[in-house]
């Protein structure tokens, strides 16, 4: 019975700990935004939670490009020193929004 013919298949959806700390963050999040001026949280809203392309961010918002990225580099600023977000780790947050990613792409679109 040395045979590796039998192999039990891992659970492929996360879980129940790791599920409930992603809705944890999540509303962590969502609770921080919320307490961002209302000009800082409505870009960061269209930018990572509708998903928006920086520029149409910007046409949302009737702003120019320059402009957008200052209010989300602001917003961004203001969550990290979120005491609502200061329970999860830094990572989880750039992670969960791909903060890294976005950094690098705006930067290049200069």
């Amino acid at each position: 019975m040395g045979s590796k013919a039998f192999q039990e298949a891992g659970d492929p959806a996360p879980d129940a700990e790791k599920r409930y700390l992603q809705v944890e963050r999540e509303n962590a999040l969502r609770e921080a935004i919320n307490e961002l001026r209302p000009s800082l949280s409505v870009a960061v809203e269209l930018r990572h939670l509708a998903e928006q392309p920086i520029h149409e961010t910007a046409e949302t918002l009737g702003l120019s490009l320059a402009a957008t990225k200052s209010r989300l580099f602001h917003a961004r600023a203001a969550l990290r020193k979120s005491q609502k977000l200061h329970t999860f780790h830094n990572t989880d947050l750039k992670t969960s929004w791909s903060c890294q990613n976005d950094l690098k792409t705006e930067a290049t679109a200069q």
